[in-house]
């Protein structure tokens, strides 16, 4: 991809990005949805079997209750313990926690794709802090889990190692072009019917490839996400119990009167094997910056910020040709409103950290692309335009190809 404004990542990991994701897991209000696309009434049901799928954990009365008003919560099962950090930090919010809620402030419990209970041939998670090192017990799921049940069923098959470049569409089905990586000869596959699920991104560019449109600016949509971190002084110097996981334990909402939209931050207790990173950082010799990162590191807290997005005509997508082949070309850039907007959001949120006794000590704010969460390439239209996804799923100017992953989304 060329683009000085956007980085993507991508993974050829066994389920994409999903190989190493933090598990967060909610869904969507009927007014999300609503932008997004998706009739409230139609989803509801697989929002169920979705859960029976990845396996859910997490409270269902606390302040998050509306992230999780269109799911059963009989399917959702009991949280783990909040580790030492989380429990200080939300002990303090629930003694205010009324007036808080009254300037639309929420915190909660993290809901997360990770068993508390033993569910078929995954365990409860072991609290030994090593879920971003290893899949122990397979408590926390990832995409990988589903495509080895499909793997064993005798009408399904998995071809890897091949380059999808682009699919012809006429009345008798499909015809998908690929390249194997390795040999760099070309394949053809045909089916009657073909459902494009490669990540927005992905689609996307299939998309254009498959029209030879080299024209169209296709919309891209990516939550901007910044990374604070912060002192607990409530757990400075204090131990903490050696039980817990490593994923979000703390998730805030913020909104206001004007914007129901949130702004959403998971609050991460930093314990993990890593410590030597942070201790470069640190204006002191090398023995005085361990013994001064022993002393906060039971304290030391990150908060990943996420902000909404929405389409806009300065964020997009195009394909290119440079040497023969597709390249992609990405612009993404943010006006003075949405990015004042944005800054007052961090301000506002930081303070009502700073209320619980969460001192912010440096925030990172990664170029456009790093929070790996794509929408938006192929959204819905009424409308029958090239590139643009009718309601019930299929891709204009086809007649049997399905988008089937947030390319759809409209936000």
């Amino acid at each position: 991809m060329q683009s000085d404004t956007f980085l993507p990542l991508q993974s050829t990991g066994l389920g994409g990005l999903g190989i190493s994701w933090g598990a967060n897991c909610f869904a969507f209000e009927d007014f999300e949805l609503e932008r997004i696309g998706i009739s409230p009434a139609w989803i509801k049901p697989f929002y169920a079997h979705a859960a029976d799928e990845v396996g859910i954990s997490g409270p269902v009365d606390d302040a998050l209750t509306p992230l999780i008003a269109n799911m059963d919560h009989g399917r959702i099962q009991p949280p783990l313990p909040l580790d030492s950090n989380a429990e200080s930090i939300f002990r303090r919010y629930r003694s205010g926690e009324r007036r808080y809620v009254e300037r639309g402030l929420y915190m909660g419990q993290s809901l997360l794709a990770m068993l508390s209970r033993p569910t078929g041939d995954r365990q409860a998670n072991p609290q030994f802090d090593m879920d971003f090192w290893a899949d122990l017990g397979r408590s926390v799921y990832r995409p990988k889990f589903t495509l080895e049940k499909l793997q064993a069923l005798p009408n399904f098959t998995h071809l890897t190692g091949r380059l999808a470049t682009r699919f012809r569409d006429d009345a008798s089905g499909v015809t998908v072009l690929c390249r194997q990586v390795g040999s760099n000869t070309h394949e053809a596959f045909t089916s009657r019917k073909v459902l494009l699920a490669a990540g927005a991104i992905n689609s996307g560019r299939l998309a254009l490839a498959s029209f030879d449109d080299y024209d169209s600016k296709l919309p891209v949509l990516c939550n901007v996400n910044h990374w604070a971190a912060a002192i607990n002084l409530s757990m400075l110097g204090r131990p903490a119990r050696d039980r817990r996981h490593s994923l979000s334990q703390l998730t805030v909402l913020m909104r206001t009167a004007e914007n129901p939209d949130y702004v959403l931050a998971q609050l991460y207790s930093y314990r993990s094997l890593l410590l030597f990173r942070l201790m470069k950082n640190v204006p002191l010799p090398p023995r005085q910056s361990l013994l001064f990162m022993r002393l906060i590191v039971t304290a030391f807290t990150c908060i990943n910020i996420h902000f909404p997005d929405y389409p806009s005509p300065d964020r997009w997508l195009k394909l290119g040709r440079e040497g023969g082949e597709n390249t992609l070309i990405a612009s993404c850039a943010f006006n003075s409103r949405e990015k004042e907007w944005m800054r007052s959001s961090e301000r506002r949120l930081l303070r009502f950290l700073m209320r619980l006794g969460c001192i912010p000590m440096g925030m990172t704010r990664p170029m456009h692309g790093a929070s790996l969460h794509y929408v938006g390439t192929l959204p819905y239209s009424e409308e029958k335009r090239p590139c643009a996804t009718a309601p019930d799923g299929k891709l204009h100017g086809t007649s049997h190809v399905y988008v089937a992953d947030g390319s759809s989304w409209r936000f």
